[in-house]
């Protein structure tokens, strides 16, 4: 977790974006499954 943390202050909404869609599309799996 230490390691991601500085390159996530860095990039700041590059990565924010990044997450936001990853746990989307994580969305869309589950209910896919279901």
């Amino acid at each position: 977790m230490t390691r991601l943390a500085k390159p996530e202050k860095k990039a700041g909404k590059g990565n924010e974006r990044r997450e936001i869609y990853a746990k989307a599309q994580i969305k869309a799996n589950s209910y896919k499954g279901q």
